[in-house]
């Protein structure tokens, strides 16, 4: 399952290869078809290319047979972080707008991976942001339903209670009140929609797929990604650094993760005050026990939805040390932290006084609140559709009939 179904050699090996100017020809071609044609007669484009590309996809005026010409051709050997930047701010560009205020010294936070590892681990990035915004964090978390996986971070949080369909505005203010919010990516990302379709029949990985935590339209100041190919953590960093961010770390384990590692060693791209260094991390820098791989595996979201209780609730185990793990990195790269072990220790505390929990129940009301709906955490409860409502009623109008009868 950890084979790569594209060629994953050097990214940056178009960076220095030069594209030709485009012909006078070409002028009259939609950016799309450029693009596919630069791609074939040359293997290669310029960012400005692949972007405008990208936005007439988005826009719906790509046509289906160029769509899938040009993530066929497009192959992440060929992107280098302009390219990838580019595609992404254009995939930015036809979001729905999400703009949190911040205050002086606050940063906000995404703890968030590529996906597609293929090891189906626990919901660790969306437990850990709750625990880094019990921690004092701002966190707008972006994510999806599983692709592979069974429980993705959107389905971990609608079995807990949360309405997913919250705007940016909304977002932003349950963030204010409670430190945490989900943008769920197929409400933000409505213009997806124009490459769903072929992305199906091609069957296969393209650049779409690695664009999901570059893609957070409120736009992170600090972001924690894990990638799921050894390959990309160069890439990504140098996409996050040549975007602006001033803090910010890219992981890839041994074994594959696109998360920090229970079980052993993690391949580390930090980026700090524009400088990036490359390093290996494991549990014991933070103070943490290490736990095989089969001891945090993901299983149906209901299951995974009392885990994340039970971590929050203060449960120890490998779940638990496995989220520890996650939010202390990003704590660390938010500078809520001095260090690895400050970090361990401050995520332990935020957990260990029903914070996390409070974070976590804050959120989940306040996203049904602010979304027009009821709704509440309620441990064994699950919120009641209208028909449960319509049900109930009819047997009590018959139980009465029966009263009176």
């Amino acid at each position: 399952p950890h084979t790569q179904p594209f060629p994953l050699p050097t990214p940056q090996r178009a960076a220095h290869s030069p594209v030709p100017p485009v012909p006078s020809a070409c002028s009259t071609m939609s950016s799309l078809k450029t693009c596919v044609k630069r791609l074939a007669e040359h293997g290669a484009c310029t960012p400005d290319e692949a972007g405008q590309a990208t936005k007439e996809i988005m826009s719906g005026k790509g046509d289906p047979a160029l769509i899938a010409s040009f993530l066929t051709a497009l192959r992440l050997d060929l992107c280098n972080a302009d390219i990838v930047k580019a595609v992404a701010k254009s995939m930015r560009d036809y979001a729905l707008p999400c703009k949190p205020i911040l205050k002086e010294g606050e940063v906000l936070v995404d703890v968030v991976g590529t996906g597609g590892d293929g090891f189906d681990t626990f919901n660790v990035s969306t437990c850990a942001s709750v625990v880094v915004a019990a921690a004092g964090g701002k966190v707008l978390k972006h994510g999806n339903r599983s692709n592979a996986s069974k429980c993705g971070s959107a389905d971990i949080l609608e079995a807990l209670g949360a309405n997913l369909d919250v705007n940016g505005s909304q977002a932003v203010e349950v963030m204010q009140k409670c430190g945490f919010c989900f943008l769920f990516a197929q409400k933000f990302h409505p213009s997806m929609k124009h490459v769903a379709k072929v992305r199906r029949a091609l069957g296969i990985r393209t650049i779409f797929n690695i664009l999901g935590p570059l893609t957070n339209p409120a736009q992170p100041t600090v972001q924690l990604i894990g990638v799921f190919s050894k390959v990309l953590g160069p890439l990504f960093i140098e996409v996050l650094k040549i975007s602006g961010l001033k803090r910010a770390m890219v992981v890839h384990s041994k074994e594959g993760l696109d998360e920090l590692s229970p079980a052993g060693s993690t391949f580390a791209w930090i980026l700090e005050d524009g400088k990036v260094t490359e390093r290996e991390i494991g549990p014991e820098d933070f103070g943490l026990k290490c736990h095989s791989l089969s001891s945090v595996q993901g299983k149906e979201p209901e299951k995974n939805k009392q885990t994340f209780l039970d971590v929050v609730g203060g449960v120890e185990g490998p779940h638990a040390d496995f989220v520890i793990l996650n939010a202390a990195c990003a704590l660390w790269i938010s500078g809520l932290a001095e260090d690895f072990k400050s970090a361990a220790n401050l995520a332990k505390s935020v957990i260990a006084s029903g914070k996390a929990k409070q974070v976590l129940n804050d959120y989940v009301r306040l996203s049904n609140e602010v979304a027009g709906k009821q709704g509440s955490l309620q441990n064994g409860d699950q919120k009641k559709t209208i028909l449960d409502t319509i049900a109930e009623h009819r047997l009590r109008v018959v139980n009465e009939l029966k009263a009176k009868v």
